[in-house]
């Protein structure tokens, strides 16, 4: 018996790519030898059956019914294989010379039992492409690529009775083998690089640079984690964040955001998700895989390919995205372009402090800064409260002049997370607070004019005119802002509002808690005028009044908020006015302005 191509047919033979001709030669074979046919029979009882053991199910009612499937379309197998045993036993006990010279002619003359067991190969191996392609598609849909431990070894008892049932009995040494088996540990696939702020659901499994992770599930509650795949790929988890790695060169993400650089050498890393594959081709790339299923693609350089798996539902489709690019694949397997958006994803990790934190908190000043609220912004960078565009210079773009603000509510299309900006002056009874048309009627009548822009940071700098002053950040209780210590720059008579909404699409797995922040007027300001000016501080959700500070002065105490967000409220509203008192030297702050976020916790 050739052992090499032996096992090349059953290899074959087992995922339904047998040829006609093989199958001829296989059959043969095992009509000619008694021991390809014992190996035979032994492949089929152990070999098979015990491969759907180290199938990811998803159930165990998956599981059960794949398994019933496969016993049934394996006893035709045996049977045929039984034939083969019993005719020749009686061809070989014959007396009859022309049986003996030609055992294959003999059997042919039986129809039935070779219809029978030409059936039985055709009908096994369509089940087991079937199953194989089944398997995949439930590969793809899975959200949860764990296995019960009660329930793997309720499997396991049931293969090891069913194997007792279809082959022979064990013999003294098998059986001692069957009992000194043990649990095979995977085995390790990348390894952790760089954190910040990260945590794991369970705290035992550690975060430090240098761990070996091995193929396996895991929940990243907290946090950013970067991780080296043994092939190459080089991957930033960003919280919450659940995933399984496969193997070297591919993961699965089950719900979250993670942003990969694929170097030269680990070309074709793959990311799976319940919709489909996205392979690389030498790139940097991004991918978000939604609550609702859907998954997102965007390219950073080089390309990618989408492809949505093939089923019975749908033909499976692919798509190459390059450069600049987004894509989705929605729950049905049909794949969209999207807006190619490089701010939802933290794609480096060489900032010494963050303030945002994944699946923690929220920095709103990055956000008004372009950002995606974990360090993404840029300081100085902001929105211009007269049309709703973004501005990348605020001293070249609206100068520390004062503007004449308008009535209209301006929507911010190219910032995803903020709703629009407007200026809070009630001369017409209500304010528009968001596109919605959420209104408010509770801001005073202001002079309407603001100096500066909104602002993601700042600092006041004159070097023309009687009064100059050098390069000063904000400050509130001692501390500077506008560097590595957050702050949006709002002088009085601006407003600004975030879609709160949009905010939870792009984190999946996160609920928002409240609103947290500092405000009051810089202390700077003393540098340039001994004088107090008044300004009033207002917070909304969804056009409501939740905080209202008026008449707050550079000698006023830093005053604190924190407000409760339920999961129905869409829109958050900062605005200040001024005071009575027009906006001259109103340099208003909100400090460390965060969303306090919280992993969503299941049913």
């Amino acid at each position: 018996m050739d052992s090499k191509r032996m096992n090349q047919w059953l290899e074959a033979f087992r995922d339904g790519t047998l040829t006609e001709a093989e199958a001829e030669q296989l059959a043969r074979l095992l009509r000619e030898d008694e021991q390809a046919l014992s190996r035979f029979r032994e492949d089929l009882a152990f070999t098979n059956l015990l491969g759907h053991v180290t199938c990811d199910m998803t159930s165990d009612d998956d599981f059960s019914r794949a398994f019933w499937e496969r016993i049934q379309a394996e006893d035709s197998a045996l049977e045929f294989s039984d034939c083969f045993r019993e005719k020749r036993r009686q061809i070989v006990g014959s007396t009859n010379p022309a049986a003996e010279a030609d055992p294959w002619r003999a059997l042919s003359r039986e129809r039935e039992i070779e219809r029978r067991a030409q059936e039985a190969l055709e009908r096994f191996q369509a089940e087991e492409r079937e199953r194989a392609e089944a398997l995949a598609y439930k590969a793809y849909l899975s959200q949860r690529r764990q296995f019960v431990v009660g329930a793997g070894a309720l499997v396991m008892l049931l293969v090891i009775s069913l194997l007792a049932w279809l082959g022979p009995k064990p013999t003294p040494d098998e059986s001692a083998l069957v009992r000194s088996s043990v649990p095979i540990t995977p085995a390790p696939v990348a390894t952790i690089v760089r954190s910040v702020d990260a945590q794991w659901d369970r705290q035992e499994y550690s975060v430090s640079d240098g761990t070996r992770l091995t193929a396996s599930s895991m929940l990243l509650q907290q946090g950013l984690l970067e991780i080296v795949f043994d092939d190459g790929a080089e991957v930033i988890l960003q919280a919450p964040c659940a995933l399984r790695l496969n193997d070297a060169g591919s993961m699965y993400l089950t719900q979250g955001i993670v942003s990969a650089f694929v170097p030269q050498h680990a070309l074709g890393f793959t990311v799976e998700t319940a919709t489909g594959v996205i392979t690389d081709y030498g790139t940097e790339f991004g991918v978000i895989a939604h609550e609702n299923g859907e998954s997102e693609a965007h390219v950073y350089k080089g390309k990618v390919e989408l492809a949505s798996p093939r089923n019975a539902a749908s033909p499976g489709h692919t798509e190459m995205l390059t450069k600049g690019q987004a894509g989705a694949i929605e729950a049905t397997g049909t794949i969209k372009r999207k807006p190619f958006n490089l701010t939802r994803f933290v794609y480096s990790l060489k900032q010494a402090t963050r303030f945002g934190v994944p699946g923690i908190r929220l920095n709103l000043a990055d956000i008004v800064g372009g950002g995606n609220g974990f360090g993404t912004g840029s300081l100085e960078h902001g929105i211009n409260p007269l049309n709703g565009r973004p501005y990348t210079n605020k001293i070249q773009t609206l100068g520390l002049r004062s503007r004449q603000g308008t009535t209209r509510y301006w929507p911010v299309p190219e910032n995803p997370f903020v709703d629009g900006v407007f200026t809070p002056d009630n001369e017409d009874g209500q304010i528009q607070v968001s596109t919605e048309a959420h209104t408010f009627t509770g801001f005073p009548n202001t002079c309407g004019a603001f100096y500066g822009g909104i602002t993601n940071g700042s600092y006041h700098e004159s070097d023309t005119g009687t009064k100059r002053l050098p390069k000063t950040y904000l400050r509130l209780g001692g501390k500077d802002y506008g560097t590595e210590n957050p702050s949006i720059y709002l002088c009085s008579n601006q407003g600004i509002t975030f879609d709160l909404n949009a905010i939870r699409a792009a984190m999946p797995g996160v609920t928002i808690l409240r609103f947290t922040a500092l405000c009051g007027i810089t202390e700077t300001i003393k540098m340039y005028t001994p004088d107090e000016y008044r300004t009033d501080f207002w917070v909304l959700v969804d056009g409501r009044d939740m905080y209202m500070k008026q008449s707050v002065t550079v000698n006023s105490p830093v005053q604190s908020l924190d407000i409760e967000l339920q999961p129905t409220d869409r829109f958050l509203t900062l605005a200040t006015t001024d005071g009575g008192d027009r906006s001259s030297n109103d340099w208003a702050l909100f400090a460390e302005p965060v969303l306090e976020l919280a992993p969503e916790t299941g049913p």
